[in-house]
C-alpha cells in the first residue's frame, strides 16, 4: 500500500489551471517524506512525462541515480529552453553537470526568442553566473531581433555595472529601442549606445572585453 506522502505527491502531478497559472510546483514536501522503496516509482512516472521545470525540481528532490539520469535526458532532449536550463541548474547543484554551467547558460542565451520560453530563468541565472562567456552571449542575444533582446541588453548592462538594476528604469527608453519592431537604423543606433555604456561605464572588474 503506498504511503500517504506518495499519494499526496502523485495527486499533485495533476495541475489545474489555477496552479499552473500561479507557477505552483508539485508537492515537494510530500516527496521528501515518501518511502525509499517508492522513489524509483516516482522517477519512472516523472521520466515518462514531457519534462518541465516542475519535473526537474521533483527529480532533483528524489535524489537517486535514476533521477539524475532523467534530468540529463531532459537537458539533452527537451525542446524547451526553460526546461533545459532548469535541468542544467539542477545538475550543477548536484555536481553532475558534464561541463561548466556558464557554458551551458551562454549556449542557451543566444537561442532565446520568445520571452515565455526560458528568458526569465536565463537572465536570473546570468545574474548568478556573470562570467565572460555569459556576458558575450547576452551581447549576442541583444543584437538578435527577438522579444528577449531588450531584456538581455538590460541584464548585460546590470552585470557589467553599467546599470543600477536588472532593468534600470533610467535606461528603459534605450532598452525599448531594441524591441523586434524597431526600425533598423534606430535599433542599430541603440545597440551602439548600449555597447558604449557597457564598455565605458562599467567597473574594470566587471567590464565586458570587446
Amino acid at each position: 500500500m503506498p504511503s500517504d506522502a506518495f499519494s499526496r505527491f502523485m495527486s499533485s502531478l495533476a495541475l489545474d489551471y489555477e496552479r499552473w497559472h500561479d507557477g505552483e510546483g508539485y508537492d515537494l514536501d510530500a516527496l521528501v517524506h515518501i518511502e525509499q522503496s517508492e522513489r524509483a516509482d516516482v522517477v519512472g512516472e516523472l521520466a515518462r512525462r514531457d519534462a518541465t521545470w516542475r519535473d526537474i525540481d521533483a527529480l532533483e528532490t528524489v535524489g537517486i541515480p535514476h533521477a539524475c539520469n532523467a534530468i540529463k535526458r531532459a537537458l539533452r532532449d527537451s525542446d524547451s529552453i526553460d526546461t533545459r536550463l532548469a535541468a542544467a541548474a539542477a545538475l550543477h547543484r548536484l555536481g553532475k553537470l558534464d561541463e561548466p554551467i556558464d557554458a551551458v547558460l551562454a549556449r542557451e542565451i543566444v537561442t532565446l526568442d520568445e520571452v515565455r520560453d526560458g528568458c526569465t530563468r536565463a537572465l536570473l541565472m546570468a545574474e548568478e553566473h556573470p562570467t565572460e562567456p555569459v556576458k558575450r552571449a547576452l551581447l549576442e542575444a541583444s543584437q538578435r531581433r527577438t522579444e528577449s533582446a531588450m531584456h538581455c541588453a538590460a541584464v548585460l548592462c546590470y552585470v557589467t555595472g553599467a546599470a543600477k538594476e536588472a532593468f534600470d528604469w533610467d535606461l528603459r527608453p534605450l532598452f525599448l529601442r531594441l524591441g523586434p519592431n524597431t526600425p533598423e537604423d534606430d535599433r542599430s543606433a541603440a545597440l551602439r549606445e548600449m555597447r558604449a555604456l557597457v564598455t565605458a561605464n562599467s567597473g574594470p572588474s566587471r567590464r565586458l572585453r570587446v
